[in-house]
């Protein structure tokens, strides 16, 4: 899968990820319906097309790295909320929330370190407005 970053978090931040602990996915949101949340896990993603899982080597769980998030085709009277949590299947942590006024893309890195040995990182997009559409672009590269 081709996501549109001209350098991925991977390539752009060299020894803060490896092939092996990069994932990604893209999804496109219409609805305000709850969060609608997109995971990229070990080894697998939601949704499960437009989706790289970010250890299928089945190397060690990785504790810390970067997330990278891109909305793109966000409707004029589209706000934008998302929450991003980490977990290792068992405890949970809140690595981030990133918002936007109506109308205006995210495009939004952020490096994080944790104690987890992390199964799944999911991010949490909520969308408000009178009108409710926006893309998504995500990665994450893990070590």
């Amino acid at each position: 899968m081709a996501l549109p970053f001209v350098n991925s978090v991977a390539q752009s931040l060299p020894g803060y990820g490896s092939p092996s602990c990069y994932g990604a996915a893209t999804q496109t949101i219409t609805t305000t319906a709850g969060p609608t949340t997109i995971t990229i896990a070990a080894t697998s993603t939601t949704p499960g097309t437009g989706g790289t899982p970010f250890n299928l080597s089945g190397a060690p769980a990785p504790s810390r790295g970067k997330y990278r998030i891109r909305a793109n085709t966000v409707n004029g009277s589209t706000t934008t909320s998302i929450t991003v949590i980490a977990t290792d299947g068992t405890t949970s942590l809140l690595l981030g929330t990133v918002t936007a006024a109506a109308g205006v893309a995210i495009e939004e890195t952020r490096e994080f370190n944790t104690d987890l040995g992390i199964t799944s990182i999911a991010f949490a997009v909520t969308l408000g407005g009178s009108t409710y559409t926006a893309s998504f672009d995500i990665e994450v590269s893990l070590t």
